[in-house]
Protein backbone atom coordinates (compact mmCIF):
# COMPACT_ATOMS: atom_id res chain seq x y z
CA UNK A 1 0.00 0.00 0.00
CA UNK A 2 1.41 3.35 -0.70
CA UNK A 3 1.23 6.60 2.26
CA UNK A 4 1.86 9.66 2.64
CA UNK A 5 5.09 9.05 4.60
CA UNK A 6 8.73 8.04 5.08
CA UNK A 7 11.67 6.91 2.76
CA UNK A 8 13.31 4.10 2.05
CA UNK A 9 13.83 1.96 -1.35
CA UNK A 10 13.29 -1.64 -1.48
CA UNK A 11 13.96 -4.07 -3.86
CA UNK A 12 11.66 -7.01 -4.14
CA UNK A 13 11.56 -10.54 -5.16
CA UNK A 14 8.22 -12.60 -5.02
CA UNK A 15 7.61 -16.40 -5.46
CA UNK A 16 4.08 -16.97 -5.98
CA UNK A 17 2.21 -20.06 -6.41
CA UNK A 18 0.96 -20.59 -10.22
CA UNK A 19 -2.76 -21.31 -8.81
CA UNK A 20 -3.12 -18.24 -6.59
CA UNK A 21 -1.58 -14.56 -5.02
CA UNK A 22 -1.46 -15.71 -1.40
CA UNK A 23 1.58 -14.98 0.30
CA UNK A 24 3.08 -17.79 2.41
CA UNK A 25 6.40 -15.37 4.18
CA UNK A 26 8.36 -12.51 3.16
CA UNK A 27 12.28 -11.47 4.00
CA UNK A 28 14.35 -8.62 3.82
CA UNK A 29 17.96 -7.91 3.27
CA UNK A 30 19.52 -4.75 4.17
CA UNK A 31 23.10 -3.31 3.27
CA UNK A 32 24.90 -1.69 5.64
CA UNK A 33 24.17 2.19 3.86
CA UNK A 34 20.87 3.02 5.00
CA UNK A 35 21.00 5.91 2.49
CA UNK A 36 22.07 3.77 -0.24
CA UNK A 37 20.24 1.13 -2.43
CA UNK A 38 19.81 -2.15 -2.59
CA UNK A 39 18.06 -4.12 -4.97
CA UNK A 40 17.01 -7.87 -6.46
CA UNK A 41 18.09 -8.23 -10.54
CA UNK A 42 17.30 -11.76 -10.53
CA UNK A 43 15.99 -14.83 -9.10
CA UNK A 44 15.19 -18.42 -9.62
CA UNK A 45 13.80 -21.53 -8.09
CA UNK A 46 15.74 -24.19 -6.76
CA UNK A 47 14.36 -27.80 -7.32
CA UNK A 48 13.55 -28.39 -3.35
CA UNK A 49 11.16 -25.15 -3.86
CA UNK A 50 13.42 -22.51 -1.95
CA UNK A 51 14.16 -19.40 -3.92
CA UNK A 52 17.45 -17.84 -4.98
CA UNK A 53 18.12 -14.43 -5.84
CA UNK A 54 21.29 -11.71 -6.32
CA UNK A 55 21.59 -8.21 -7.03
CA UNK A 56 23.14 -5.44 -4.74
CA UNK A 57 23.12 -3.81 -1.74
CA UNK A 58 24.73 -0.47 -0.58
CA UNK A 59 24.51 0.78 -4.89
CA UNK A 60 27.54 -2.18 -5.84
CA UNK A 61 27.58 -5.04 -3.24
CA UNK A 62 27.77 -8.09 -5.14
CA UNK A 63 25.01 -10.32 -2.78
CA UNK A 64 23.39 -14.02 -3.46
CA UNK A 65 21.02 -15.40 -1.12
CA UNK A 66 18.74 -18.15 -0.44
CA UNK A 67 15.58 -18.03 1.34
CA UNK A 68 13.57 -21.06 2.27
CA UNK A 69 10.50 -22.20 0.09
CA UNK A 70 8.68 -23.03 3.29
CA UNK A 71 9.06 -20.74 5.72
CA UNK A 72 10.66 -17.28 4.33
CA UNK A 73 14.13 -17.64 7.00
CA UNK A 74 16.79 -16.37 5.13
CA UNK A 75 19.47 -19.46 5.01
CA UNK A 76 22.42 -18.20 3.76
CA UNK A 77 23.47 -14.69 2.25
CA UNK A 78 26.91 -14.27 0.46
CA UNK A 79 28.27 -10.98 -0.20
CA UNK A 80 30.75 -11.99 -3.51
CA UNK A 81 34.42 -10.25 -3.63
CA UNK A 82 33.94 -9.91 -6.75
CA UNK A 83 36.53 -7.20 -8.95
CA UNK A 84 35.30 -3.40 -9.11
CA UNK A 85 34.57 -1.90 -12.57
CA UNK A 86 30.97 -1.36 -14.65
CA UNK A 87 27.87 -3.07 -12.74
CA UNK A 88 30.07 -4.70 -9.72
CA UNK A 89 26.40 -6.61 -8.95
CA UNK A 90 24.80 -10.02 -9.46
CA UNK A 91 22.95 -9.72 -12.70
CA UNK A 92 22.26 -13.51 -13.75
CA UNK A 93 21.09 -16.62 -11.46
CA UNK A 94 20.24 -20.07 -12.44
CA UNK A 95 20.32 -23.38 -9.76
CA UNK A 96 21.58 -26.35 -11.13
CA UNK A 97 20.25 -29.89 -10.61
CA UNK A 98 21.80 -30.62 -7.68
CA UNK A 99 20.11 -27.33 -6.22
CA UNK A 100 23.77 -25.19 -6.56
CA UNK A 101 23.54 -21.67 -7.40
CA UNK A 102 25.45 -20.33 -10.45
CA UNK A 103 25.70 -16.72 -10.68
CA UNK A 104 26.91 -13.79 -13.34
CA UNK A 105 27.63 -10.55 -12.70
CA UNK A 106 30.86 -8.16 -11.31
CA UNK A 107 32.53 -5.18 -12.43
CA UNK A 108 34.96 -7.86 -14.34
CA UNK A 109 32.99 -10.29 -15.94
CA UNK A 110 32.52 -12.61 -12.94
CA UNK A 111 30.66 -15.89 -12.69
CA UNK A 112 30.64 -18.13 -9.34
CA UNK A 113 28.83 -21.07 -7.62
CA UNK A 114 27.81 -21.23 -4.67
CA UNK A 115 26.90 -24.75 -2.11
CA UNK A 116 23.16 -24.86 -2.61
CA UNK A 117 23.36 -26.07 1.34
CA UNK A 118 25.65 -23.71 2.76
CA UNK A 119 26.06 -21.27 -0.12
CA UNK A 120 30.03 -21.29 0.44
CA UNK A 121 32.08 -20.35 -2.73
CA UNK A 122 32.70 -23.94 -5.05
CA UNK A 123 34.43 -21.98 -7.54
CA UNK A 124 35.09 -18.35 -9.11
CA UNK A 125 35.98 -17.66 -12.77
CA UNK A 126 37.04 -13.80 -13.31
CA UNK A 127 37.23 -12.99 -17.39
CA UNK A 128 40.91 -12.40 -17.88
CA UNK A 129 41.92 -9.20 -19.98
CA UNK A 130 40.50 -5.62 -19.34
CA UNK A 131 38.99 -5.08 -15.96
CA UNK A 132 36.34 -2.96 -17.75
CA UNK A 133 33.99 -5.86 -18.40
CA UNK A 134 30.47 -7.52 -16.58
CA UNK A 135 28.47 -10.45 -17.00
CA UNK A 136 24.96 -10.18 -18.19
CA UNK A 137 23.82 -14.16 -19.43
CA UNK A 138 23.79 -17.15 -17.78
CA UNK A 139 22.76 -20.60 -19.06
CA UNK A 140 23.59 -24.35 -18.17
CA UNK A 141 23.75 -27.19 -21.17
CA UNK A 142 22.70 -30.39 -20.43
CA UNK A 143 25.73 -31.59 -18.74
CA UNK A 144 25.20 -29.03 -16.28
CA UNK A 145 28.29 -26.88 -17.57
CA UNK A 146 27.87 -23.16 -17.70
CA UNK A 147 27.58 -20.65 -20.49
CA UNK A 148 27.86 -16.92 -19.42
CA UNK A 149 27.31 -13.95 -21.94
CA UNK A 150 28.59 -10.47 -21.58
CA UNK A 151 31.00 -7.43 -23.03
CA UNK A 152 34.64 -6.39 -22.62
CA UNK A 153 36.53 -3.35 -23.78
CA UNK A 154 38.70 -3.90 -26.16
CA UNK A 155 42.32 -2.43 -27.22
CA UNK A 156 40.71 0.09 -29.83
CA UNK A 157 37.92 1.55 -27.21
CA UNK A 158 35.08 -0.22 -28.21
CA UNK A 159 33.20 -3.60 -26.74
CA UNK A 160 33.59 -7.22 -27.74
CA UNK A 161 30.71 -9.71 -27.57
CA UNK A 162 31.81 -12.16 -25.19
CA UNK A 163 30.89 -15.79 -24.32
CA UNK A 164 32.57 -18.39 -22.41
CA UNK A 165 32.12 -21.71 -21.35
CA UNK A 166 32.95 -23.58 -18.22
CA UNK A 167 33.09 -26.72 -16.51
CA UNK A 168 30.13 -27.13 -14.12
CA UNK A 169 32.33 -28.48 -11.97
CA UNK A 170 35.53 -27.14 -11.61
CA UNK A 171 34.50 -23.57 -13.03
CA UNK A 172 37.12 -23.97 -15.53
CA UNK A 173 37.59 -22.60 -19.25
CA UNK A 174 36.29 -25.46 -21.37
CA UNK A 175 37.43 -23.43 -24.67
CA UNK A 176 38.76 -20.07 -25.05
CA UNK A 177 36.43 -17.13 -24.53
CA UNK A 178 34.87 -16.27 -27.90
CA UNK A 179 35.37 -12.64 -28.66
CA UNK A 180 33.39 -10.97 -31.34
CA UNK A 181 34.28 -7.39 -32.47
CA UNK A 182 37.74 -7.45 -32.58
CA UNK A 183 39.91 -4.20 -32.65
CA UNK A 184 36.92 -2.31 -33.39
CA UNK A 185 35.51 0.87 -31.44
CA UNK A 186 32.20 -0.69 -32.05
CA UNK A 187 29.89 -1.90 -29.06
CA UNK A 188 29.42 -5.66 -28.99
CA UNK A 189 27.32 -7.22 -26.41
CA UNK A 190 25.97 -10.65 -25.42
CA UNK A 191 22.52 -10.14 -24.04
CA UNK A 192 21.46 -13.68 -24.12
CA UNK A 193 23.03 -17.10 -23.78
CA UNK A 194 21.29 -20.37 -24.71
CA UNK A 195 22.12 -24.06 -24.74
CA UNK A 196 20.64 -26.44 -27.68
CA UNK A 197 19.42 -29.47 -27.18
CA UNK A 198 23.00 -31.46 -28.77
CA UNK A 199 24.52 -29.15 -26.87
CA UNK A 200 25.57 -25.97 -29.12
CA UNK A 201 26.00 -22.46 -27.83
CA UNK A 202 23.06 -20.05 -28.73
CA UNK A 203 24.24 -16.40 -28.20
CA UNK A 204 22.31 -13.27 -29.16
CA UNK A 205 23.16 -9.46 -28.61
CA UNK A 206 24.43 -6.30 -30.59
CA UNK A 207 27.45 -6.84 -32.95
CA UNK A 208 28.89 -3.25 -34.94
CA UNK A 209 26.94 -1.21 -32.44
CA UNK A 210 22.70 -2.09 -33.74
CA UNK A 211 22.70 -4.95 -35.80
CA UNK A 212 20.51 -7.49 -34.74
CA UNK A 213 22.72 -10.81 -33.62
CA UNK A 214 22.41 -14.38 -33.11
CA UNK A 215 25.32 -16.44 -33.35
CA UNK A 216 25.45 -20.46 -32.81
CA UNK A 217 28.79 -21.74 -31.59
CA UNK A 218 30.36 -25.42 -31.50
CA UNK A 219 29.30 -26.89 -28.35
CA UNK A 220 32.96 -28.66 -27.87
CA UNK A 221 35.17 -25.94 -29.42
CA UNK A 222 33.08 -22.43 -29.16
CA UNK A 223 34.23 -22.22 -33.07
CA UNK A 224 31.32 -20.22 -34.96
CA UNK A 225 29.02 -22.70 -36.51
CA UNK A 226 26.72 -19.65 -38.52
CA UNK A 227 25.64 -16.00 -37.45
CA UNK A 228 21.95 -14.04 -38.56
CA UNK A 229 21.97 -9.80 -38.09
CA UNK A 230 19.12 -8.14 -38.15
CA UNK A 231 18.67 -5.74 -35.03
CA UNK A 232 19.79 -5.23 -31.56
CA UNK A 233 18.64 -9.06 -29.46
CA UNK A 234 17.40 -8.83 -26.23
CA UNK A 235 16.21 -12.11 -25.78
CA UNK A 236 15.99 -15.79 -27.23
CA UNK A 237 14.55 -19.25 -26.31
CA UNK A 238 15.46 -22.35 -28.22
CA UNK A 239 12.63 -25.09 -29.34
CA UNK A 240 12.59 -28.88 -29.00
CA UNK A 241 14.30 -29.11 -32.25
CA UNK A 242 17.25 -26.68 -31.91
CA UNK A 243 15.02 -23.59 -33.78
CA UNK A 244 15.82 -20.13 -32.45
CA UNK A 245 13.19 -17.35 -31.73
CA UNK A 246 14.81 -14.08 -30.47
CA UNK A 247 13.08 -10.75 -30.22
CA UNK A 248 15.05 -6.92 -30.16
CA UNK A 249 14.31 -3.45 -30.69
CA UNK A 250 11.04 -2.57 -32.86
CA UNK A 251 9.39 -5.82 -31.32
CA UNK A 252 11.30 -7.55 -34.12
CA UNK A 253 10.34 -11.51 -33.72
CA UNK A 254 12.15 -13.56 -35.55
CA UNK A 255 12.67 -17.44 -35.96
CA UNK A 256 15.96 -18.68 -37.36
CA UNK A 257 16.84 -22.30 -38.39
CA UNK A 258 19.12 -23.64 -35.51
CA UNK A 259 21.03 -25.62 -38.01
CA UNK A 260 22.39 -22.77 -40.14
CA UNK A 261 20.35 -19.45 -39.29
CA UNK A 262 18.26 -19.12 -42.14
CA UNK A 263 15.31 -16.51 -41.69
CA UNK A 264 11.93 -19.03 -41.13
CA UNK A 265 9.61 -16.06 -40.25
CA UNK A 266 9.40 -12.70 -38.80
CA UNK A 267 7.07 -10.58 -36.91
CA UNK A 268 7.65 -7.09 -36.36
CA UNK A 269 5.39 -4.38 -33.87
CA UNK A 270 6.86 -1.33 -31.61
CA UNK A 271 9.68 -2.82 -28.70
CA UNK A 272 10.10 -6.41 -27.64
CA UNK A 273 11.61 -6.85 -24.17
CA UNK A 274 11.29 -11.39 -23.80
CA UNK A 275 9.97 -14.71 -25.47
CA UNK A 276 9.43 -17.54 -24.52
CA UNK A 277 8.21 -20.75 -25.34
CA UNK A 278 4.86 -23.20 -24.94
CA UNK A 279 4.97 -27.06 -24.72
CA UNK A 280 4.25 -26.88 -28.45
CA UNK A 281 6.50 -24.78 -29.52
CA UNK A 282 4.56 -21.56 -29.91
CA UNK A 283 5.91 -18.11 -28.90
CA UNK A 284 4.90 -15.79 -26.31
CA UNK A 285 6.27 -12.33 -26.74
CA UNK A 286 6.35 -8.86 -23.99
CA UNK A 287 7.08 -5.92 -24.42
CA UNK A 288 5.91 -2.37 -25.50
CA UNK A 289 3.78 -1.07 -27.79
CA UNK A 290 2.95 2.75 -28.66
CA UNK A 291 -0.06 4.42 -28.15
CA UNK A 292 -0.86 7.04 -30.34
CA UNK A 293 -3.67 8.42 -28.85
CA UNK A 294 -2.11 8.99 -25.42
CA UNK A 295 1.44 9.77 -26.87
CA UNK A 296 2.85 7.26 -24.64
CA UNK A 297 3.85 3.52 -24.17
CA UNK A 298 1.83 0.86 -23.14
CA UNK A 299 3.24 -3.05 -22.44
CA UNK A 300 1.60 -5.57 -24.31
CA UNK A 301 2.10 -9.23 -24.78
CA UNK A 302 1.34 -11.46 -27.74
CA UNK A 303 1.05 -14.92 -28.73
CA UNK A 304 2.75 -16.29 -32.17
CA UNK A 305 2.53 -19.59 -34.46
CA UNK A 306 5.73 -20.92 -33.71
CA UNK A 307 5.79 -23.02 -37.15
CA UNK A 308 4.22 -19.91 -39.29
CA UNK A 309 4.56 -16.45 -36.94
CA UNK A 310 1.14 -15.64 -37.13
CA UNK A 311 -1.00 -14.22 -34.26
CA UNK A 312 -2.79 -17.31 -32.45
CA UNK A 313 -4.58 -14.08 -30.69
CA UNK A 314 -4.00 -10.50 -30.64
CA UNK A 315 -1.80 -8.66 -28.82
CA UNK A 316 -3.28 -7.93 -25.52
CA UNK A 317 -2.70 -4.27 -23.91
CA UNK A 318 -1.68 -3.56 -20.67
CA UNK A 319 -2.36 -0.13 -19.08
CA UNK A 320 -2.42 1.38 -16.01
CA UNK A 321 -4.99 4.26 -15.35
CA UNK A 322 -3.21 7.16 -15.45
CA UNK A 323 -2.08 6.78 -18.84
CA UNK A 324 1.51 7.92 -18.99
CA UNK A 325 3.70 5.05 -19.82
CA UNK A 326 3.32 1.45 -18.96
CA UNK A 327 6.09 -1.54 -19.69
CA UNK A 328 6.40 -4.94 -19.48
CA UNK A 329 9.82 -6.41 -18.55
CA UNK A 330 9.71 -10.21 -18.85
CA UNK A 331 7.84 -13.20 -19.27
CA UNK A 332 7.34 -16.55 -18.73
CA UNK A 333 5.18 -19.55 -19.20
CA UNK A 334 3.64 -22.07 -16.96
CA UNK A 335 3.13 -25.50 -17.24
CA UNK A 336 -0.76 -25.32 -18.57
CA UNK A 337 0.83 -22.90 -21.19
CA UNK A 338 -0.38 -19.85 -19.56
CA UNK A 339 1.29 -16.27 -19.65
CA UNK A 340 3.30 -14.52 -16.47
CA UNK A 341 3.55 -11.28 -17.55
CA UNK A 342 5.66 -8.73 -15.43
CA UNK A 343 6.21 -4.92 -15.12
CA UNK A 344 5.02 -1.65 -14.21
CA UNK A 345 1.71 -0.12 -14.27
CA UNK A 346 1.34 3.99 -13.84
CA UNK A 347 -1.57 4.51 -11.46
CA UNK A 348 -0.43 7.05 -8.20
CA UNK A 349 3.20 6.83 -9.49
CA UNK A 350 4.21 3.32 -10.70
CA UNK A 351 3.42 -0.21 -9.99
CA UNK A 352 5.32 -3.77 -9.52
CA UNK A 353 2.33 -5.07 -11.50
CA UNK A 354 2.20 -9.40 -12.17
CA UNK A 355 -0.35 -10.42 -14.67
CA UNK A 356 -1.62 -14.22 -16.01
CA UNK A 357 -3.17 -14.44 -19.63
CA UNK A 358 -4.65 -17.73 -20.79
CA UNK A 359 -2.33 -19.00 -23.25
CA UNK A 360 -5.58 -20.46 -25.62
CA UNK A 361 -7.21 -17.30 -25.52
CA UNK A 362 -5.41 -14.18 -24.68
CA UNK A 363 -7.88 -13.80 -21.89
CA UNK A 364 -6.19 -11.71 -18.66
CA UNK A 365 -7.22 -13.90 -16.23
CA UNK A 366 -5.35 -11.82 -12.83
CA UNK A 367 -3.44 -9.33 -12.36
CA UNK A 368 -1.99 -8.15 -8.86
CA UNK A 369 0.37 -4.84 -7.94
CA UNK A 370 2.63 -4.78 -5.30
CA UNK A 371 4.14 -1.37 -3.70
CA UNK A 372 6.55 -0.07 -1.75
CA UNK A 373 4.89 3.22 0.99
CA UNK A 374 5.86 6.31 -0.70
CA UNK A 375 3.13 7.83 -2.30
CA UNK A 376 3.44 8.09 -5.81
CA UNK A 377 6.53 6.22 -6.17
CA UNK A 378 8.12 4.31 -9.22
CA UNK A 379 8.35 0.60 -8.62
CA UNK A 380 8.52 -1.77 -11.14
CA UNK A 381 9.07 -5.94 -11.31
CA UNK A 382 11.98 -6.76 -13.57
CA UNK A 383 12.06 -10.37 -14.29
CA UNK A 384 9.78 -13.47 -13.24
CA UNK A 385 10.20 -17.21 -13.94
CA UNK A 386 8.36 -20.00 -13.26
CA UNK A 387 9.28 -23.42 -12.35
CA UNK A 388 7.95 -27.47 -13.09
CA UNK A 389 6.17 -27.50 -9.62
CA UNK A 390 4.14 -23.73 -10.52
CA UNK A 391 6.42 -21.56 -8.34
CA UNK A 392 6.55 -17.79 -9.63
CA UNK A 393 9.25 -15.88 -8.64
CA UNK A 394 9.39 -12.36 -9.42
CA UNK A 395 12.01 -9.54 -8.83
CA UNK A 396 11.47 -6.20 -8.91
CA UNK A 397 11.66 -3.04 -6.97
CA UNK A 398 9.67 -0.67 -4.50
CA UNK A 399 10.41 2.17 -2.94
CA UNK A 400 9.54 2.71 0.76
CA UNK A 401 9.82 6.05 3.16
CA UNK A 402 8.63 4.44 6.46
CA UNK A 403 11.24 2.04 7.17
CA UNK A 404 14.57 3.51 9.18
CA UNK A 405 16.48 0.67 7.26
CA UNK A 406 16.83 2.69 3.87
CA UNK A 407 17.20 1.00 0.72
CA UNK A 408 16.38 -2.95 1.32
CA UNK A 409 16.10 -6.41 -0.80
CA UNK A 410 12.89 -8.35 0.07
CA UNK A 411 12.51 -11.43 -1.14
CA UNK A 412 9.16 -12.93 -0.67
CA UNK A 413 6.91 -16.06 -1.64
CA UNK A 414 3.48 -16.45 -2.14
CA UNK A 415 1.19 -19.50 -2.37
CA UNK A 416 -2.45 -20.87 -2.56
CA UNK A 417 -1.50 -22.58 0.78
CA UNK A 418 -2.33 -20.23 3.88
CA UNK A 419 -1.97 -21.03 7.92
CA UNK A 420 -5.66 -21.24 9.44
CA UNK A 421 -6.50 -19.14 12.52
CA UNK A 422 -9.88 -21.31 13.13
CA UNK A 423 -12.50 -23.93 11.92
CA UNK A 424 -15.73 -25.00 13.14
CA UNK A 425 -18.09 -27.15 11.42
CA UNK A 426 -21.43 -28.28 13.50
CA UNK A 427 -25.69 -28.89 13.20
CA UNK A 428 -27.11 -31.73 11.22
CA UNK A 429 -27.25 -32.70 7.39
CA UNK A 430 -30.34 -29.90 6.85
CA UNK A 431 -28.96 -27.01 8.42
CA UNK A 432 -24.68 -26.47 9.26
CA UNK A 433 -22.92 -24.09 10.83
CA UNK A 434 -19.80 -23.50 9.43
CA UNK A 435 -17.06 -20.70 10.24
CA UNK A 436 -13.45 -20.23 9.19
CA UNK A 437 -10.78 -17.38 9.48
CA UNK A 438 -7.15 -16.69 8.74
CA UNK A 439 -5.44 -13.62 9.70
CA UNK A 440 -1.86 -13.38 7.32
CA UNK A 441 -1.18 -9.50 6.44
CA UNK A 442 0.40 -11.26 3.65
CA UNK A 443 -2.90 -12.43 2.03
CA UNK A 444 -3.67 -11.27 -1.20
CA UNK A 445 -6.54 -10.62 -3.78
CA UNK A 446 -6.72 -9.81 -7.84
CA UNK A 447 -7.32 -6.78 -9.18
CA UNK A 448 -10.46 -5.67 -10.37
CA UNK A 449 -12.19 -6.73 -13.65
CA UNK A 450 -10.57 -10.26 -14.32
CA UNK A 451 -12.07 -13.65 -14.01
CA UNK A 452 -10.33 -13.78 -10.64
CA UNK A 453 -12.23 -10.78 -9.76
CA UNK A 454 -15.31 -12.91 -7.65
CA UNK A 455 -17.50 -10.04 -9.08
CA UNK A 456 -17.12 -10.80 -12.39
CA UNK A 457 -16.63 -15.03 -11.71
CA UNK A 458 -18.31 -15.85 -8.70
CA UNK A 459 -16.41 -18.64 -6.06
CA UNK A 460 -17.13 -21.97 -5.36
CA UNK A 461 -16.43 -22.95 -1.40
CA UNK A 462 -15.13 -26.37 -0.33
CA UNK A 463 -15.03 -28.43 2.53
CA UNK A 464 -13.57 -32.20 2.39
CA UNK A 465 -12.29 -34.83 4.50
CA UNK A 466 -8.78 -35.78 3.49
CA UNK A 467 -9.14 -39.38 4.90
CA UNK A 468 -12.43 -40.55 3.41
CA UNK A 469 -12.28 -38.65 0.41
CA UNK A 470 -16.10 -36.62 1.04
CA UNK A 471 -16.22 -33.16 -0.42
CA UNK A 472 -19.48 -30.77 -0.59
CA UNK A 473 -18.86 -27.63 -2.25
CA UNK A 474 -21.36 -24.34 -2.11
CA UNK A 475 -21.72 -21.77 -5.28
CA UNK A 476 -21.14 -18.25 -4.69
CA UNK A 477 -22.70 -16.50 -7.19
CA UNK A 478 -20.69 -13.30 -8.55
CA UNK A 479 -23.78 -11.22 -8.52
CA UNK A 480 -23.65 -11.34 -4.42
CA UNK A 481 -20.01 -10.29 -3.86
CA UNK A 482 -18.79 -6.75 -3.97
CA UNK A 483 -15.25 -5.05 -4.12
CA UNK A 484 -13.63 -1.92 -3.08
CA UNK A 485 -13.75 -0.49 -6.25
CA UNK A 486 -12.68 1.82 -7.29
CA UNK A 487 -9.47 1.30 -5.29
CA UNK A 488 -7.48 4.06 -4.14
CA UNK A 489 -4.73 1.88 -3.94
CA UNK A 490 -3.27 -0.93 -5.86
CA UNK A 491 -2.65 -4.22 -3.48
CA UNK A 492 -5.37 -2.94 -1.23
CA UNK A 493 -8.09 -4.93 -2.47
CA UNK A 494 -10.90 -6.34 -0.60
CA UNK A 495 -13.94 -8.23 -1.31
CA UNK A 496 -16.83 -9.39 0.55
CA UNK A 497 -19.55 -11.75 -0.13
CA UNK A 498 -23.43 -11.64 0.87
CA UNK A 499 -26.29 -13.73 0.61
CA UNK A 500 -29.17 -13.78 3.03
CA UNK A 501 -30.91 -16.98 1.52
CA UNK A 502 -31.46 -20.60 2.35
CA UNK A 503 -27.63 -20.74 2.89
CA UNK A 504 -27.12 -17.37 5.31
CA UNK A 505 -22.83 -16.88 4.38
CA UNK A 506 -21.25 -14.33 4.26
CA UNK A 507 -17.17 -14.07 3.25
CA UNK A 508 -14.76 -11.32 3.39
CA UNK A 509 -11.31 -11.49 1.63
CA UNK A 510 -8.86 -8.27 2.91
CA UNK A 511 -5.16 -7.70 0.89
CA UNK A 512 -2.84 -7.91 3.69
CA UNK A 513 -5.34 -8.61 6.66
CA UNK A 514 -7.79 -11.38 6.60
CA UNK A 515 -10.19 -14.14 4.75
CA UNK A 516 -13.27 -14.96 6.83
CA UNK A 517 -16.02 -17.55 6.01
CA UNK A 518 -19.43 -17.64 7.98
CA UNK A 519 -22.03 -19.96 6.63
CA UNK A 520 -25.38 -21.14 7.98
CA UNK A 521 -27.32 -23.09 5.99
CA UNK A 522 -27.50 -26.84 4.02
CA UNK A 523 -24.15 -27.77 3.33
CA UNK A 524 -24.43 -31.33 2.22
CA UNK A 525 -21.79 -32.95 4.40
CA UNK A 526 -22.06 -35.32 6.59
CA UNK A 527 -20.02 -35.20 9.32
CA UNK A 528 -21.27 -38.05 11.07
CA UNK A 529 -18.15 -40.44 11.87
CA UNK A 530 -17.25 -40.98 15.05
CA UNK A 531 -14.08 -38.50 14.37
CA UNK A 532 -13.12 -36.43 11.46
CA UNK A 533 -9.36 -36.65 12.06
CA UNK A 534 -8.74 -33.41 9.44
CA UNK A 535 -10.80 -31.14 7.32
CA UNK A 536 -9.73 -29.16 4.26
CA UNK A 537 -11.18 -25.94 3.31
CA UNK A 538 -10.77 -24.12 -0.30
CA UNK A 539 -11.77 -21.60 -1.90
CA UNK A 540 -11.61 -21.14 -5.59
CA UNK A 541 -11.96 -17.33 -6.80
CA UNK A 542 -13.67 -17.11 -10.35
CA UNK A 543 -11.62 -18.43 -13.31
CA UNK A 544 -8.35 -16.82 -13.12
CA UNK A 545 -7.03 -19.39 -10.49
CA UNK A 546 -7.21 -17.78 -7.46
CA UNK A 547 -7.57 -20.26 -4.06
CA UNK A 548 -6.92 -20.02 -0.69
CA UNK A 549 -6.15 -23.63 0.44
CA UNK A 550 -6.24 -24.65 4.35
CA UNK A 551 -6.42 -27.83 6.18
CA UNK A 552 -7.39 -28.24 10.00
CA UNK A 553 -6.29 -31.47 12.25
CA UNK A 554 -3.16 -29.81 14.41
CA UNK A 555 -4.52 -28.17 17.30
CA UNK A 556 -8.32 -29.98 17.52
CA UNK A 557 -10.47 -28.87 20.53
CA UNK A 558 -13.69 -31.22 19.49
CA UNK A 559 -13.97 -33.98 16.91
CA UNK A 560 -17.00 -36.14 17.29
CA UNK A 561 -19.82 -36.92 14.96
CA UNK A 562 -21.85 -33.45 14.37
CA UNK A 563 -19.11 -31.06 15.66
CA UNK A 564 -15.44 -30.26 14.30
CA UNK A 565 -13.32 -27.41 15.83
CA UNK A 566 -9.83 -26.70 15.47
CA UNK A 567 -7.28 -23.92 15.44
CA UNK A 568 -4.01 -22.59 14.57
CA UNK A 569 -2.98 -24.87 11.56
CA UNK A 570 0.01 -24.29 9.42
CA UNK A 571 -0.63 -24.43 5.45
CA UNK A 572 -0.84 -27.63 4.20
CA UNK A 573 1.67 -29.53 2.52
CA UNK A 574 -0.43 -29.03 -0.74
CA UNK A 575 -3.65 -27.96 -2.04
CA UNK A 576 -6.10 -30.44 -3.95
Amino acid sequence: MKQRSGGAFIAVVLALSIASRVAAWEATVDGTDHQRQDGATAVAVGPSGDVFATGFTDDNNFVVVKVSGTTGNILWRQTVAAPTGPYPYGRAITVDGAGDAVVAGGGNMTLIKLSGATGAMVWSYTLSGSTDSFGLALALDGAGDVLGGGTQRNAAGGKDFVVVKLSGTTGAELWPPQRIGGLTSDVNIANVVRADPVGDVIAAGVIDDHSFDLVKLSGASGAELWRHAGGEAVAAAVDGAGDVVAVGWDFIVVKVSGTNGTEAWRHSNDFGRAVALDAMGDVFVAGDVQNATEGHSDGAVVKLSGATGTELWPVQVISGTAGLGDHVNDLAVDAVGDAIVAGQTWDVGTDFTILKFSGSTGERLWFTTIDGTEFGAQDLASAVTVDGAGTIAAAGTTVNRREMTGYDFTVARFSDRISGKKMALSGDGSTRTLSVSSRDPLILASGHGVPADPTVGGAVLELSNPTTAETAAVMLPASNWSGNTPRLFPGTQKYRYTDHGSAHSSILIQSGKRLKIRSRGPIPFSLNEPSQGSLAVKLTIGTGGFRYCMRFGRTILADLPGRFVATDTPAPDHCP
